[in-house]
């Protein structure tokens, strides 16, 4: 699927309802092509949305939209959970009112930008050719390997916040610790930047190098010689043993 999966009316169309909605959440569907615009029935409408229920029974949904008033243009953690419980393709916008972003897209179908050189964002990757360290490695298994790795559900800067996802969710995710000195291409590596937990993941890709994604760098090949000193981890996938 394109970066651009319905064209520039079904983007224009969205960001104008967002821009009327503020400082609302704005909500709505594409079905058949077209964007449908809907009402918030949330309770708080300022910081989450809801569909009403009969609205979802509409035949040839492709997308449900939402917008982000006066927030990041990323989703949340919240967001993430609920698009992989529709498991359909997501659309968000953020908006201060005067003007709108352009639409972030993701979910299945969307096409997986360049492994290396592709720009920061938090969360998975997405139509804008961005994401995170994690979306980088579930990425990388999905090209490489075909394997899909399970998405975890995040919110910016977790680590700060108290969570420590990586170490929590590798064995549920299908991996286990191996030694650091045995890590062989595929395995992940754990590490720890500025932080008290692991916050921070590569690829081993052999021959010295790993694949990363650091925040407010490019993704890059970079010799694993830099980086071990951060190690804190070796995981190797049950696909890999």
């Amino acid at each position: 699927m394109p970066l651009r999966p319905f064209g520039f009316a079904v983007d224009a169309a969205i960001r104008e309802h967002a821009l009327a909605a503020y400082p609302n959440e704005a909500c709505g569907l594409v079905v058949n092509g077209s964007y449908v615009p809907l009402e918030n029935i949330a309770a708080n409408p300022r910081d989450e949305f809801e569909i009403a229920p009969v609205e979802m029974l509409r035949e040839g949904i492709q997308a449900i939209v939402h917008s982000h008033p006066d927030q990041a243009p990323w989703p949340s953690a919240d967001d993430m959970r609920q698009q992989m419980a529709t498991g359909l393709l997501w659309g968000l916008v953020s908006t201060d009112g005067t003007d709108a972003t352009g639409i972030l897209w993701w979910g299945p179908g969307i096409e997986t930008p360049p492994l290396v050189g592709r720009d920061f964002r938090h969360g998975p990757s997405g139509s804008d050719g961005k994401g995170d360290c994690y979306a980088l490695i579930k990425d990388w298994y999905a090209v490489e390997l075909g394997v899909e790795l399970v998405e975890g559900p995040r919110s910016h800067e977790w680590w700060r916040a108290g969570g420590d996802l990586y170490r929590e969710n590798f064995a549920a995710a299908g991996f286990r610790v191996v030694s650091i000195e045995g890590a062989r291409r595929g395995d992940v590596l754990l590490m720890q930047i500025q932080s008290q937990v692991a916050n921070h993941a590569a690829i081993v890709l052999g021959n010295g190098l790993i694949l990363h994604h650091l925040s407010n760098r490019l993704s890059r090949e970079e010799p694993l010689s830099r980086w071990l000193s951060f190690v804190t981890h070796a995981l190797r996938h049950e696909s890999q043993a």
